[in-house]
């Protein structure tokens, strides 16, 4: 069971929400939510050209196959910077296609295309064909708005040199090309489909920045990401910037609209915590963490919480060692008492994947290894690729 609207969505129950079998699970890679920037029918310059007041734009993503699938079905929704109702209505078209160069159109309730209002979330009918683990499929999406002024919401990153790209003004669903850059667009929040095997894990990404992939060369990666290796589908609704105790502050309405995205999850891995030992103190870090698990283990996922990585200054940008300074006095003791705590495997906790210990030096020396991050906070894909061996995807077992 798949939901088509937001209010299916809410009326979920039985073993789907418990985390038991998943007939059509997410079987694409890059499930995001919609946390970039907003684009519209105004100036807009990117990597790829300007749009010059386009009132549309087609995107196309490419995705990985993470199981053997038939019958996807394309997630859609509106929402700004995550947790901002759409400013406007958006009309969406779209096509899969698979291999390169074959297109299939994508029908909502029959229709050619789907109006969906500020806030909505809607899911495409099922596109008859049959995929293999390991495929990339490419996603083309046309958002379109009905006047200048009105705007669009931005996602998942487009990728220079990996077939993707950008058409200001045209809908290219069906044929034309694509200008490439690095940038930000408008995609699916997610593809779904029927999976053989049925039994398939589906894991919901909580973080910050650092789980966003900032600080690679690439968009849209970090080192959890890496460390899954297309291996399960995933749907990241981390958020830049933000703090565990923003995210679980209803008032704020810091998860709402993002956490109603993992209802078709079944484990979670956490990677909270370096943005709140900014400003809070241990107490309230850890009461916080707490919250967070314990709202995605309501929702009957199994939940993993990262080690913190460091923070440091740097006089010779992070060549050596010897040339860093951890970034604040204070809040180094705070992120190693964290990761002891961490490590002791609190309540609600099904695991941890050792992050810290990979990217320091010594364990809680507070320094990066040489290399390993370009401004002391994210790291480097050099460091990506190594902290991707701490994500054990033998523990997410359906």
């Amino acid at each position: 069971y798949i939901p088509s609207q937001i209010s299916d969505i809410a009326g979920l129950t039985g073993p789907l929400l418990a985390g038991a079998v998943i007939n059509q699970p997410i079987v694409l890679s890059r499930g995001n939510a919609l946390v970039s920037d907003a684009v519209g029918g105004a100036s807009y310059t990117t990597a790829a050209g300007s749009n010059s007041g386009a009132l549309g734009a087609t995107y196309r993503h490419n995705f990985v196959a993470t199981a053997n699938a038939c019958d996807l079905r394309l997630l859609f929704g509106n929402s700004i910077n995550g947790e901002t109702a759409g400013a406007n209505a958006i009309v969406v078209r779209a096509s899969v296609e698979y291999p390169l160069g074959t297109v299939w159109p994508v029908t909502f309730g029959g229709r050619s295309s789907v109006t969906i209002d500020a806030d909505g979330l809607t899911t495409g009918d099922p596109v008859g064909i049959e995929i293999a683990k390991g495929d990339t499929v490419y996603i083309r999406t046309y958002v379109s708005v009905a006047s200048l002024g009105q705007i669009w919401p931005l996602g998942m990153a487009v990728a220079n040199g990996a077939n993707e790209g950008v058409t200001f003004g045209a809908d290219n669903t069906l044929s034309g090309s694509f200008v490439s850059g690095s940038f930000y667009g408008y995609s699916p929040l997610a593809v779904m489909g029927l999976a053989n095997p049925r039994n398939q894990a589906v894991i919901a990404l909580v973080g910050d920045s650092i789980t966003s992939g900032v600080g690679e060369t690439t968009h849209d990666l970090g080192y959890i990401v890496r460390g899954i290796a297309n291996n399960a589908g995933y749907m990241r609704i981390s958020k830049p910037g933000e703090y565990a105790n923003q995210f679980v502050t209803v008032g704020n309405g810091f998860h709402l609209r993002r956490i109603r995205l993992l209802a078709g999850c079944t484990h979670a891995i956490c990677a909270m915590g370096i943005n709140d030992c900014n400003t809070n103190s241990l107490a309230q870090i850890k009461t916080d963490l707490q919250k967070v698990w314990n709202l995605l283990l309501q929702r009957g996922l199994k939940v993993w919480q990262t080690t913190i990585t460091p923070r440091t200054t740097s006089t010779d940008a992070w060549v050596t060692t010897g040339a860093q300074t951890i970034w604040n006095a204070t809040q180094s003791p705070i992120r190693i008492a964290l990761n002891d705590w961490i490590r002791t495997l609190p309540g609600g906790l099904a695991g941890f994947f050792e992050a810290a210990d990979l990217a320091e030096t010594a364990r809680n020396s507070g320094i990066w290894k040489a290399g390993y991050t370009g401004d002391g906070l994210h790291p480097s894909s050099t460091a990506a690729l190594a902290l991707a061996a701490c994500i054990d995807m033998s523990k997410f077992v359906v």
